[in-house]
């Protein structure tokens, strides 16, 4: 992130981690998108890096 969160404030990955009724812990954004790929196999080759800024080609239409 570009800023440090401050008080109480979570970053939207932590605010998923609390969301998840599965019990699972995350300790970044990466963990997630692993987690993703387990459950949704055209998310299986995404990383933080292939994301980028500009998205990922996703069954023929831009996802970002």
């Amino acid at each position: 992130p570009s800023f440090q969160a401050e008080g109480d404030a979570r970053s939207d990955w932590q605010i998923l981690s609390l969301l998840d009724k599965n019990g699972d812990t995350y300790n970044d954004i990466s963990d997630i998108l692993k987690n993703m790929g387990n459950d949704f196999p055209s998310y299986s080759d995404i990383s933080l890096f292939k994301l980028g800024d500009q998205g990922h080609n996703l069954n023929g239409s831009i996802k970002t």
